[in-house]
């Protein structure tokens, strides 16, 4: 019956408050960081050129990794190989790499991150939160 306890507290669900993706592997860097790998679960994107709805699937972009809230005080990144797709309708048939809604392209965090960062700032100065979450000030 212990051994049964044991069991049943080594993991548990929380919430990524990151829509539309799907977790394909959760492990821990060489820092004993936590690293989630996620897949989108939507279909399509809108060609660059034309605006048109694409969903021929041309392949996968480079893989971007963002910061994300800590869980249990560990630092959390989610890594992703954003989905290309192809458009049909104009000359050269360009790629086009599918945006989420949990992130700004260019950006290292998720918007999520961005959030829990701007709410650390009330009644503290800048300094102090990026002394915190160990990140940059620029």
């Amino acid at each position: 019956m212990l051994e049964e306890r044991q069991a049943m507290h080594k993991t548990f669900e929380i919430p990524l408050d990151i829509p539309d993706v799907m977790i394909e592997k959760v492990g821990t860097d060489r820092h004993g960081d936590c690293v989630i790998t996620v897949k989108s679960t939507i279909e399509g994107t809108h060609c660059q050129i034309c605006g048109k709805k694409i969903t021929k699937v041309y392949g996968d972009d480079r893989e971007i990794t963002f910061r994300h809230v800590s869980i249990l005080g560990r630092k959390t990144c989610i890594r992703l190989r954003p989905v290309r797709d192809q458009c049909s309708s104009c000359d050269g048939n360009p790629t086009t790499t599918q945006e989420v809604s949990w992130y700004t392209p260019r950006s290292a965090y998720t918007k999520s991150y961005e959030a829990h960062i701007l709410l650390g700032v009330v009644n503290r100065t800048i300094h102090d939160v990026c002394m915190k979450e160990a990140i940059g000030y620029a």
